[in-house]
């Protein structure tokens, strides 16, 4: 019994944290998956890489390092897009429940119907794998002419990389949402 009281503490952990957020997958394509988030005042639009595939790296116009640092280093990185705000962890804690909940809707569907789609082994097919858990990030760029204001996009930034929610700021970031 005391194991299904914590499986049952857990639910309901889960469940409130997903209460805040609604989440919608928009589309997919190279890589990554968007989504839109419903419940937060600053981000609307959520954006997951989820691979970076050979294909994917032969049309690509990034050299080598820049490769790895902004499209192999985005992977499992979830962020915002849109110009917006940053993820937040309880976003990202409550992303990972819903995507959770819903590949167990998934499951649950399935197994119901063995006579159409079979007895799938779980935790060895390679096609229904549990969703990764995914980490919240945000990009850092370095404006070149912070002095122009709002129209610093006009002469470019150079990125920096991924930061990790909790992680500081590197050296020489811009804040660019402060720029007036």
């Amino acid at each position: 019994m005391e194991c299904a009281n914590e499986r049952l503490m857990v639910a309901a952990e889960v469940i409130a944290s997903c209460a805040r957020y609604v989440f919608r997958w928009t589309c997919s394509g190279l890589g990554e998956a968007d989504y839109d988030v419903f419940g937060s005042p600053d981000v609307t639009k959520l954006r997951l890489r989820y691979e970076a595939t050979d294909y994917q790296r032969s049309i690509s116009s990034y050299d080598d390092a820049a490769w790895q640092r902004d499209v192999v280093g985005a992977i499992d990185l979830l962020h915002a897009t849109g110009g917006g705000g940053h993820v937040t962890q309880d976003m990202v804690d409550a992303f990972n429940a819903w995507r959770l909940a819903e590949y167990m809707a998934h499951r649950r569907s399935i197994d119901a119907q063995p006579e159409r789609y079979g007895v799938i082994d779980w935790d060895n097919d390679p096609v229904f794998k549990r969703p990764r858990v995914v980490r919240g990030a945000r990009y850092a760029v370095r404006v070149r002419r912070p002095d122009l204001g709002r129209d610093w996009w006009k002469v470019g930034c150079d990125g920096l990389g991924w930061v990790i929610l909790g992680q500081p700021a590197p050296e020489g970031e811009t804040d660019w949402r402060k720029l007036r």
